[in-house]
């Protein structure tokens, strides 16, 4: 899901070796030569696709944050009920987490250490992730779903919820969707024994 890799992408195959190496050793302490031998191309054939090591972590950063932004836009269908576009977003968000561990802890552990440029691509997908389920929450107000609410708090709260989820280890993406019902559950009908 992070990237369609093609066995004959380079680019995306040198990017995919890259999360793994910089999530094991943290942007600093890796090097190019580590990537390289992961992606099994030389240090030349990486220096063709990217500039340098700061270039290949800012490229890797983005190609992740905006599939992950434009995998939830897609899935959340305007024709799905408000429950079932809010259990989808939380499904999608723990299967790309599962998927895609490590980029999720690239991003976890080096966010603070990353170029301006990359923290603003980084907070432009998080502000845009917000408007999109800060517009669920408001179709939730207009269709007699929910209360009168502030809506863009409402959806830094869940999508806060959501994060702090994570994705359950030793999950299938069968096992994810009962737990993506229980947050929505939890969030929307709260813990209060009625």
């Amino acid at each position: 899901m992070f990237l369609n890799l093609n066995a004959g992408d380079k680019k995306q195959k040198i990017m995919m070796a890259a999360a793994r190496v910089f999530a094991q050793k943290g942007f600093h302490k890796s090097k190019i030569e580590e990537i390289a031998q992961e992606a099994d191309v030389g240090k030349g054939t990486v220096y063709e696709y990217f500039t340098s090591k700061l270039d290949l972590f800012s490229k890797m950063l983005e190609a992740g944050i905006w599939l992950y932004r434009d995998t939830l836009a897609r899935e959340m269908k305007p024709q799905l009920t408000i429950g079932a576009k809010f259990t989808r977003f939380v499904y999608i968000h723990l299967q790309f987490v599962q998927c895609h561990q490590d980029i999720a802890g690239v991003i976890r552990q080096e966010f603070l250490h990353v170029s301006p440029q990359v923290q603003q691509t980084i907070m432009e997908a998080h502000r845009e992730i917000i408007k999109m389920l800060a517009g669920t929450f408001r179709e939730g107000i207009e269709t007699g779903s929910f209360r009168q609410i502030d809506c863009e708090l409402a959806a830094g709260m869940f999508f806060g919820a959501v994060h702090a989820v994570g994705a359950p280890t030793g999950k299938t993406a069968g096992d994810l969707e009962p737990i993506a019902s229980q947050v929505v559950d939890v969030f929307l009908k709260g813990i209060e024994k009625k």
